[in-house]
């Protein structure tokens, strides 16, 4: 399979795509959120245009951030 296939099938969806970036990271994209949140020393978080938005929730559950979708 190409990668242009490949990122086709995992860009269809936001859910497909993080679960296939995870994949192919080998679960190492959790540990490198981890520790872009141990940064995070505000309470408010802008995430633009970064992909599926992921980082963004992950803030706004552990309570440093405020979500606004729209």
């Amino acid at each position: 399979m190409t990668s242009y296939v490949l990122m086709r099938i995992l860009e269809s969806t936001p859910k497909r795509y993080d679960r296939g970036i995870r994949i192919l990271t080998f679960g190492k994209l959790d540990m490198a959120y981890d520790r872009m949140m141990s940064y995070v020393e505000e309470d408010k978080v802008l995430d633009l245009g970064c992909g599926t938005g992921a980082l963004a929730l992950r803030a706004a559950k552990k309570g440093r951030g405020t979500l606004k979708i729209g």
